[in-house]
C-alpha cells in the first residue's frame, strides 16, 4: 500500500497559562510541547489506530491533519504531495474535500437547529458541489452508508430527536457526504453506551473494505482499537513508544508503557492479577520537564542511560518497533556505576 499522508518531524507546542495571578502580571508560564518530532505515515486503505492517555498528543495530531492548528516544524505532506502546512484558501476548502474528521461528543459537534437533511448538505453547499436538485440524492446516500434507513425517516429529524448513536452515525453521514479520501475518527465510541459502540466500529469497518475508505482511529480504548484497526501507535507525552500491527502490538507489547495500559484492562476474574506500573513511581515527577525517556518517572524497568538519552523507535519483530533501551542492547557500561542495565 503506498502512503496517503505522511508526517516527517512533525512538533506543535502550546503556551500553558499560570496562575490567575501570574496572568495579571503578563507571565504566560512555559510552553508545553504536545507533539515532539513524530513521523508517520498513513497508507491508503488502512485503519490505523493512534492509542494514548489523556494528554498524549493523539487529538493534537488530528487537529494538524486537519490544519485546525498549524505545525511548529516538520512536514505533513498528502498523497498527491500537497504540503498541509501551506495550503491557503481555495486548496485548502479543496483539501476538505479529501480529509473529514468525527467529532467524540456527537451532542456538541452537530447544529441542534439543523435537520439531519440540512446537516448533511451543509458541507456540499460549502464547497459548491452539486445543483439544488442533485444534492437530495448525494445526502440520501450519505446517509444510507452511515447506516440511518430508511432515510425518508431521518431526513426530517432534529437531532433531539435522534439516540446517541444516531447522532453519531450522522456525524459519519455527513463526513462521508463529501467522499473523503481519509476519515479522521477523534474517539467515536466513548461517549456511546456500550451496547451500540459495536455496530458504530462494524460500519467504519465496513466503510474501509467496501469503499477502500482510509480511517485514522484515536481512542485510549485498547479492545475497540484490537478489534478495529490493521496497525496500532502508541504515544506518550507527546511522543511514539511503540507500532506495528495491532494484533502483535495488543497481544505481546514491548514498551513498559504499553504493558501498564494492557495491565489496566479490567479482568473479569478477581482472582487475577497483572503486573502493573511502579507503585512507588513519583506521579508528580512524571508531569514534570523530564529529561531523556519521559516514561522514566512511572517506568519499573528506568535504568540510568534512560535519564540522559531519548530512545527512538527500532524494529524489535518484523511487525512490531519500540523506543525503549531495554531492547538497544546497552552494555552495563554504558549506565551508571553499578547499574547493570538489565530490566
Amino acid at each position: 500500500m503506498t502512503a496517503l499522508v505522511t508526517l516527517e518531524g512533525v512538533s506543535k507546542s502550546f503556551a500553558a497559562k499560570g496562575q490567575l495571578a501570574s496572568l495579571f502580571a503578563g507571565d504566560t508560564g512555559r510552553d508545553v510541547l504536545a507533539v515532539d518530532g513524530v513521523s508517520f505515515e498513513i497508507k491508503e486503505g488502512e485503519i490505523l489506530g493512534l492509542i494514548g492517555e489523556s494528554g498524549s498528543g493523539k487529538t493534537t495530531i488530528a487537529r494538524l491533519l486537519l490544519r485546525l492548528e498549524q505545525h511548529d516544524a516538520g512536514s505533513i505532506r498528502f498523497a498527491d504531495g500537497r504540503d498541509v502546512g501551506a495550503l491557503r484558501g481555495r486548496a485548502l476548502r479543496d483539501y476538505y474535500r479529501d480529509v473529514q474528521m468525527i467529532f467524540q461528543d456527537p451532542y456538541g459537534s452537530i447544529n441542534p437547529r439543523f435537520t439531519v437533511f440540512d446537516t448533511v448538505a451543509e458541507p456540499l453547499k460549502t464547497q459548491g458541489l452539486g445543483t439544488a436538485a442533485e444534492r437530495p440524492d448525494r445526502v440520501a446516500r450519505a446517509l444510507a452508508r452511515a447506516g440511518l434507513k430508511p432515510v425518508e425517516a431521518y431526513a426530517a429529524k432534529y437531532p433531539h430527536e435522534l439516540s446517541g448513536g444516531e447522532r453519531q452515525r450522522l456525524s459519519i453521514a455527513r463526513a462521508l457526504v463529501l467522499e473523503p479520501r481519509l476519515l479522521v475518527a477523534d474517539e467515536p465510541v466513548s461517549m456511546l453506551d456500550v451496547s451500540i459502540r459495536a455496530s458504530i466500529l462494524n460500519l467504519l469497518k465496513e466503510l474501509a473494505a467496501d469503499y477502500g475508505l482510509t480511517i485514522l482511529y484515536i481512542s485510549h480504548d485498547l479492545s475497540t482499537t484490537r478489534y478495529l484497526c490493521d496497525r496500532i501507535i502508541i504515544m506518550y507525552r507527546g511522543r511514539f513508544v511503540e507500532s506495528g500491527a495491532a494484533g502483535q502490538v495488543i497481544d505481546e507489547p514491548a514498551h513498559p508503557y504499553a504493558q501498564a495500559l494492557k495491565a489496566a484492562i479490567p479482568i473479569p476474574d478477581p482472582t487475577v492479577r497483572r503486573a502493573h506500573a511502579d507503585p512507588d513511581a513519583d506521579e508528580e515527577a512524571a508531569l514534570e520537564t523530564v529529561t531523556g525517556c519521559r516514561y522514566r518517572p512511572l517506568c519499573p524497568k528506568a535504568m540510568a542511560c534512560c535519564g540522559t538519552s531519548v530512545p527512538d523507535l527500532r524494529a524489535i519483530a518484523p511487525d512490531q518497533e519500540v523506543a525503549c533501551f531495554l531492547y538497544e542492547g546497552l552494555s552495563p557500561h554504558a549506565t551508571a556505576e553499578g547499574d547493570t542495565g538489565q530490566p
